[in-house]
């Protein structure tokens, strides 16, 4: 049977840009396409690419294992994810990070991506921290966005598109330095440059760049540069082996009195023989939630600070389901807890399209606390941003 691929636009489909519509016509040789509007499609789009309202969308009978996704704003994430597509791809045109309302639903979303695709390198590095398949298509270099495209492209026809997205990173990192090269005071330019070699585990090389990256902002007088840039410095030293000078490069970025007192139980950590929870901790320090997850994970079952923390860990990287997991059968929970878990549990069965039930568990958690009421209203506001996206209208961060 021939597959289908349902795109969840951000906007008209006139509106997209010209390389997502030309690479979402190519597609049409491969798969039947879906089109979520109410208004009917330009003729560009030809007969093969079928228009769906909402409401038609939500009757639709596709086998799931020949169903895919493309998802391009947080608000279809009601619609998409109950789907429960083969795959499901995040393309997004705006990052959303200045809405607290679409970064969350954002960060649900791309927790479930089988691809991220991000428009913004601060942002494609953000996801870069929390999961393998990323890709960045920002508009500042044909080459790199052909790629992303590509790797699009892959994971939809059911390939490993981490070949395409080493290849990125290497190009990126090249474009980076060559920019830092050209001019001695773009400091910006080299320490993405550091972040790039990080990714792509040329550790001694990042370890490099980043000590010039700090070196021209302290020229430029940016005295902020110290708690960014070292911190970022311990995670390189981390993943060299070298705790123990991480930790210590850690506190002279601490500032804050509690910044302080991490650094106080970093060492205590360390000097009890608990050096894999202080690695932990620090990566986290770091936002680099790939390299604690694991180390989180095998820690969880013999250590009460380390399932706290790999809980909170999950919660933070929109990894709600096995967040849940770990707090199911709790003895004697308290009130708080029973708020927290009837919380958790009801955006859960939001986000797999169990409505009712979700309102429930919501209705519940606001028992505890009335501000958990705050999450029904988001409901409808989520809802009504769907339906005025379906009309063409395009929805930015509030």
């Amino acid at each position: 049977m021939e597959s289908s691929v349902v795109v969840f636009p951000p906007c008209a489909w006139t509106e997209l840009s010209p390389v997502i519509r030309k690479f979402l016509l190519s597609l049409r040789s491969k798969h039947r396409l879906y089109f979520i509007t109410s208004a009917p499609l330009p003729s560009e789009a030809g007969t093969s690419m079928t228009a769906l309202s909402i409401h038609e969308l939500r009757e639709l009978q596709l086998p799931k294992e020949l169903l895919l996704t493309i998802v391009m704003h947080p608000a279809w994430i009601l619609e998409a994810l109950p789907l429960g597509a083969a795959k499901l791809t995040v393309l997004l045109t705006d990052d959303y990070g200045s809405d607290s309302l679409w970064r969350k639903y954002r960060d649900w979303l791309c927790a479930r991506g089988d691809l991220v695709i991000a428009p913004t390198e601060p942002f494609y590095f953000e996801q870069c921290f929390r999961r393998s398949a990323v890709a960045l298509m920002d508009g500042t270099d044909p080459v790199s966005d052909r790629l992303a495209v590509q790797a699009l492209d892959w994971v939809l026809e059911g390939f490993d598109p981490s070949p395409l997205l080493r290849l990125q990173q290497h190009i990126r990192a090249e474009r980076c330095r060559g920019i830092a090269a050209s001019d001695p005071t773009e400091a910006t330019s080299s320490y993405y440059y550091s972040i790039y070699r990080y990714l792509t585990g040329d550790l001694q090389e990042a370890q490099t760049a980043i000590v010039e990256a700090y070196v021209r902002e302290i020229m430029q007088g940016n005295e902020h540069a110290l708690k960014s840039h070292y911190l970022f410095l311990s995670a390189i030293q981390l993943k060299l082996g070298q705790t123990e000078q991480a930790i210590r490069t850690y506190e002279i970025a601490a500032q804050s009195e509690g910044e302080h007192a991490v650094v106080h139980q970093l060492f205590n950590w360390l000097d009890s023989g608990q050096e894999e929870l202080a690695r932990a901790v620090l990566f986290r320090l770091n936002d680099d939630y790939n390299e604690a997850l694991p180390l989180l994970l095998q820690l969880a079952d013999h250590s009460l600070d380390a399932k706290r923390i790999l809980q909170d860990t999950y919660l933070q990287t929109g990894r709600l389901e096995q967040a849940l997991l770990l707090t199911s059968g709790e003895p004697r929970p308290s009130p708080a807890s029973k708020q927290e878990q009837a919380l958790l549990e009801g955006t859960v069965l939001l986000l797999q399209g169990e409505r009712h039930a979700s309102i429930h568990k919501l209705l519940e958690a606001a028992v505890y606390r009335q501000d958990c009421l705050a999450n029904l209203a988001e409901i409808i506001t989520i809802e009504a941003a769907a339906i005025r996206l379906a009309e063409g209208e395009t929805e930015h961060a509030r």
